[in-house]
């Protein structure tokens, strides 16, 4: 049923291929996925790339984990949506920086809602995966492996966020954008010609992680008003780094 993956930055691949197998009904949900020892088998990559792309299934609503139980398909995507975004951004130049100004209208509600709506399961969520990215931190942005892990905790905070806010509409289009602005960012490396180089221009990124921590603290405050402030002070930095190098 899985097909082995060949490229070196795979994990996007075990995505789609798991996302496919989902839209064509041979993943049902509750399925249970196999072991993360077994996809790395089957798609004949390591186990720290089949993590990756778990992270990311969850991180867009597809799979939940359960300690101790397994991956299992949790929900179907909003896969015509994501497409249709997908083809705007490819025949619109400046398409990225307009799909931020659409992610700062929306996250600005919802993390406002969700410093009032969070639940304990969310409040829980948000700081187990602060925690995962102060290590990532502490351990260091300078590799490609942090980076891109990094950056996958940083998409489920934010869906996190959005999910808290109990806005369904809301967060059923941020669960399409923010990946989207996440595979933006991936070609924006490209056009840097190489990690390196990206990584050289990305001062930024211990700034973005102090901004993580101030929202998660808001947010956990129940302070409405300044995790919406800090939300938006957050994407306009990201926005401004997108026109800079974009």
């Amino acid at each position: 049923m899985y097909k082995p993956v060949k490229t070196t930055r795979s994990y996007e691949h075990i995505v789609e291929q798991i996302e496919e197998l989902i839209t064509s009904g041979q993943l049902q949900i509750g399925d249970r996925l196999p072991s993360e020892r077994e996809l790395a088998n089957q798609f004949e990559v390591s186990r720290v790339v089949v993590r990756q792309a778990m992270v990311d299934l969850e991180a867009r609503g597809l799979t939940k984990t359960l300690q101790g139980s397994g991956t299992y398909v949790e929900s179907t995507p909003s896969l015509e949506l994501a497409r249709s975004m997908t083809l705007l951004l490819r025949l619109e130049k400046h398409s990225l920086n307009e799909l931020m100004l659409v992610r700062k209208a929306l996250e600005s509600v919802t993390v406002y809602h969700a410093a009032l709506n969070a639940q304990p399961k969310h409040r829980k969520a948000l700081k187990k995966c602060l925690e995962e990215m102060s290590i990532i931190v502490k351990d260091g942005l300078y590799s490609e492996e942090h980076f891109y892990d990094y950056s996958n905790h940083d998409m489920e905070l934010h869906l996190i966020i959005s999910e808290a806010s109990h806005n369904g509409p809301a967060h059923t289009l941020l669960t399409a954008i923010i990946p989207m602005v996440k595979t933006g960012r991936v070609e924006l490396i490209k056009r840097l010609g190489s990690f390196d180089e990206f990584r050289s221009q990305a001062e930024m990124q211990a700034i973005q992680h102090a901004e993580h921590e101030g929202l998660v603290e808001a947010i956990l405050r129940r302070d409405a008003e300044k995790a919406q402030a800090l939300m938006e002070a957050h994407l306009d930095q990201v926005a401004r780094f997108i026109s800079k190098y974009g």
